[in-house]
């Protein structure tokens, strides 16, 4: 375990006194001294067993420890790829529902070369957690866009993108990006009905 790394991603989450008490347990655990780093992350998963629940401050902080940074990893545990995946997998069954974990288990299985089995899975990703259209390493995003799941993936970002008025300030940026997606699928009537729902939601 590299308790420099992962003081260093942690930052000011090693410290932060308004997180809830299931954090604080996950964040005494790193006091303690293991025979590996899957015990360690066995006894996390036992404390998040016995709560029968994942609270989304715990998850930010085991996202620090144990994966660092989407696209890259954390280098901060001697475990494999494959121990990790079960690791966020095991708490998928706590959480399903959590589309930011399901974010770090995809992006772990991209880490593990597990692509294909990824992208579908980005894909329920962003319709649980439309932030993540915008937070994972820019290889995911190139990755999908030469996928079967392009056209899911850019009517998904163009929905995520108008709601956040992304283009607020820059409207002919929007209109040259529906201009572009009109014209990729002008073959597809419904695709480009649609497009065009999407974007009368702007216009409420």
């Amino acid at each position: 375990m590299n308790k420099s790394l992962i003081y260093y991603w942690l930052q000011n989450w090693l410290t932060k006194p308004d997180v809830t008490n299931q954090c604080k347990r996950i964040r005494d655990l790193l006091e303690k001294e293991y025979e590996s780093d899957l015990d360690f992350l066995n006894e996390i998963i036992t404390v998040i067993y016995d709560d029968k629940n994942l609270e989304n401050d715990t998850l930010e902080v085991l996202k620090r420890i144990v994966h660092g940074s989407f696209g890259q990893g954390g280098f901060t545990l001697d475990i494999t790829s494959s121990e990790e995946a079960s690791f966020w997998k095991k708490l998928l069954s706590i959480s399903p529902s959590n589309g930011y974990l399901l974010a770090i288990y995809s992006d772990t299985l991209v880490l593990k070369g597990e692509e294909e089995k990824a992208l579908p899975l980005f894909i329920k990703c962003f319709k649980l957690e439309p932030e993540s259209l915008h937070f994972l390493d820019p290889y995911i995003y190139e990755l999908l866009l030469k996928s079967q799941y392009r056209l899911e993936y850019q009517l998904l970002k163009l929905e995520s993108d108008i709601k956040q008025d992304e283009y607020e300030d820059d409207p002919e940026i929007l209109e040259e990006i529906v201009s572009e997606l009109k014209e990729e699928y002008v073959t597809q009537p419904e695709v480009i009905e649609n497009i065009n729902k999407i974007v009368s939601h702007r216009l409420r």
